[in-house]
């Protein structure tokens, strides 16, 4: 069942055996494992099953020093962050896991290989690129297609993925709430986390957009409301901090310019490191410095793409209206279908921290889209064309 928090009358919701808060994908993940477990599930979203102003308020992070957080890398409704990502993702590799002695408390407890049983299952319940797709190998065909061909020394490709279609996750598992033991209940967000009263079940204190208070118990909380708030709660709940970890080592995916690479000829086509939708995928290829030469340079195991400058790239006239397109799911998905082998991934988004895009989560007003689309009116006919026909030719 999907109940609005704030609608609860006075008495408290009955006890349950597990309370999730969070409904992003790894909120709905642990929500679906467990539908037919036969166990009473609460899940508990802080915004409602569409994006609403006092949510977004909720999300406002003030970074002090380092790289600030984005304010449209997360969300507050049902699906979370999967109502903005288009899913690009890769797997850990073997270097991940292993202890570099450059880096202080590196190496993971577990080898890489024990992950992949789980990496095939995310695969085929929800719709991640299968790991057997991650070969270089397998996109030899695509590489030889572009207008110039590269060896590399020193440096290792390595596959990026997405669906071609993003998971939304919050439009496919919204269903799993009609189980008569699975309830979602919407604004209500957590303030506090109390530990095991008298009846062994912990306490999770809510608030509703009206200022409501309504407190849930379960005999297992599980926190999956990304990293940043799930230290935030546990830190003003004063839980698990014991060795004055909480919060510490967190984990971006910062993106910035590295520099320009200016071709002695024209390149027009470069599908398999610019980007393209190919196989039913959105794949780009990504550069990293091979493992001996981070070893020996004492570097992170970071990797740079080559992404085209494009006469219109941010202008807002063009910026405007591929968000406008994006937020009309059908008009979207029929310009994301391709015809042939491969067709260049010209408009992608992705969650995180990019403080060139200025515009990424703005979706506008029609007269605003119009005005921006006038003055750029000629990088928006170049877009549009080079949109329609594929390729600059």
């Amino acid at each position: 069942m999907i109940i609005d928090a704030n609608e609860l009358e006075s008495t408290p919701p009955p006890p349950y055996d597990i309370c999730i808060i969070g409904s992003g994908p790894a909120g709905l993940t642990v929500a679906n494992e467990l539908r037919d477990s036969g166990l009473r599930v609460a899940v508990l979203e802080s915004g409602q099953l569409k994006k609403t102003g006092h949510a977004d308020r909720l999300k406002t992070v003030i970074s002090e020093g380092g790289i600030p957080v984005k304010h449209d890398s997360r969300e507050r409704l049902l699906g979370g962050a999967s109502s903005t990502w288009d899913g690009l993702s890769a797997p850990l590799e073997p270097l991940d896991f292993v202890e570099r002695p450059w880096l202080p408390l590196s190496g993971w407890p577990i080898p890489r290989s024990e992950l992949l049983p789980y990496y095939r299952r995310a695969a085929e319940q929800y719709g991640f690129p299968h790991p057997d797709l991650y070969d270089t190998r397998l996109f030899a065909d695509l590489k030889a297609e572009g207008d110039h061909q590269f060896s590399w020394n020193q440096i290792t490709e390595r596959i990026i993925l997405a669906p071609a279609r993003p998971q939304r996750f919050g439009q496919l598992f919204r269903g799993i709430f009609d189980s008569p033991k699975l309830d979602l209940y919407t604004d209500a967000t957590v303030t506090d986390l109390k530990v095991p009263s008298g009846d062994g079940t912990y306490g999770c204190m809510t608030r509703t957009r009206a200022m409501k208070s309504v407190t849930f118990r379960a005999k297992v909380i599980v926190l999956a409301t990304g990293g940043i708030e799930n230290s935030r709660l546990l830190l003003t709940s004063n839980l698990g901090n014991e060795c004055d970890q909480v919060g510490r080592y967190f984990m971006n995916h910062p993106k910035n310019p590295a520099g320009m690479v200016v071709p002695t000829r024209p390149v027009t086509h470069l599908p398999a490191y610019f980007g393209c939708l190919y196989r039913g995928k959105a794949a780009y290829l990504a550069l990293r410095l091979t493992d001996e030469l981070q070893e020996r340079l004492e570097t992170l195991n970071s990797y740079v793409r080559f992404e085209p400058l494009y006469a219109w790239s941010d202008t807002a006239g063009v910026q405007l209206l591929i968000n406008y397109v994006k937020s009309k799911r059908w008009l979207w998905e029929n310009l994301k279908s391709f015809k042939g082998d491969a067709s260049a991934l010209r408009d992608y988004a992705e969650t995180g921290d990019d403080p060139d895009i200025k515009l990424a989560g703005e979706v506008p007003s029609l007269p605003r889209l119009l005005l921006a689309m006038v003055r750029d009116s000629r990088f928006v006919a170049q877009y549009a064309f080079y949109r329609v026909f594929d390729k600059l030719r």
